[in-house]
């Protein structure tokens, strides 16, 4: 995905694209007083009414006294965000139901300021934000937090605008910077609870035999992936080229397992997907090799985590914009 953007220089500060972060500058952070703040305000209006008609100058004096504290306090707020530089990450992928954690990165090394209370967040729209984690930053300190979102259904689900805030020191107003985040976490579809289990290998093998993908053709060697079966390492070709080699077949041999979205008569889409999710994680944990057949693309079969990763992600994007029978492997 996409770089977030960045933001350099002094005093009014210009975003600009780059890969190390966005940062907070004067255009995006703005000011608000809160209920409390507000309420102060009222009151301090009255009394300087009430002081004006009695003509009492301690009176006046005190209120003027007030109203200069609220101003500096407020451009403590405001700036305890402006300048923060803010980096976000996509999150790992996420099963629907449960919660995505986009890492953010909030840097304070270009300031000389120590900033408290800040606040960050995910905007969920109709002026409503998500949960809230909130650091303390020193002159020259990066601290990471995670922005949780609730992952409802499967397919991309994108982070959007971002807050940061802060109503450091007095409470009464509160800053708010808003950048807009093109971070994304792949939200799998949720496995079915319980139901029948993964369909047999085809015509027996597998695992009890000791056969399975070496009963498909032979295509060749390549380099070792992390994921990988350990059965699927050529030992003799690792030993004379100096790193491991694993073996890779075409084909469909004995012990293969085929998850097929057309064997699952009488069910809706979703439920078809949140079976073969299921399966998936299933076949996966046995050790089995299996592939995996959906409308308009398939999956060979083939075996460890970058695999199962393979076919959770087609089953993550069937069906939805973008997401062809060039994609089935990605």
């Amino acid at each position: 995905m996409p770089a977030p953007m960045d933001a350099t220089g002094s005093g009014l500060a210009v975003a600009v694209a780059g890969a190390r972060g966005e940062v907070l500058d004067w255009s995006r952070v703005r000011l608000r007083p809160l209920p409390q703040g507000w309420i102060l305000l009222g009151v301090a209006g009255l009394l300087l009414t009430g002081f004006f008609h009695l003509n009492l100058n301690p009176g006046l004096f005190l209120i003027f006294w007030i109203l200069g504290a609220l101003f500096v306090a407020a451009f403590h707020t405001w700036r305890s965000v402006r300048g923060v530089r803010v980096r976000v990450s996509r999150a790992a992928p996420v099963f629907a139901g449960q919660t995505a954690r986009f890492p953010v990165e909030l840097d304070n090394g270009e300031s000389r300021w120590p900033r408290f209370g800040l606040g960050v967040a995910a905007e969920l729209g109709a002026g409503t934000d998500g949960a809230e984690m909130v650091v303390d930053l020193q002159p020259g300190e990066r601290r990471s937090v995670m922005v949780v979102l609730p992952a409802r259904t499967r397919g991309w689900l994108g982070l959007g605008r971002l807050v940061v805030g802060s109503c450091h020191p007095l409470g009464l107003m509160q800053a708010r910077g808003m950048l807009t985040s093109r971070a994304v976490c792949l939200v799998y579809p949720r496995p079915e609870p319980e139901g029948p289990p993964p369909p047999p290998p085809a015509r027996g093998g597998g695992e009890e035999d000791g056969r399975g993908m070496e009963d498909a053709d032979f295509s060749g060697l390549r380099e070792y992936l992390p994921g990988d079966s350990p059965r699927r390492i050529h030992w003799k070709g690792s030993a004379r080229q100096g790193g491991l080699l694993v073996k890779e077949f075409s084909g469909v041999g004995e012990g293969v397992r085929w998850l097929d979205w057309n064997s699952l008569t009488g069910m809706d889409p979703e439920a078809r997907l949140s079976r073969l999710c299921r399966w998936v994680l299933e076949v996966n944990e046995a050790g089995d090799a299996y592939g995996l057949r959906l409308p308009g693309s398939e999956l060979p079969p083939d075996q460890g985590a970058i695999h199962q990763e393979r076919c959770l992600r087609a089953l993550a994007l069937h069906g939805l914009p973008g997401f062809g029978k060039g994609e089935g492997g990605g």
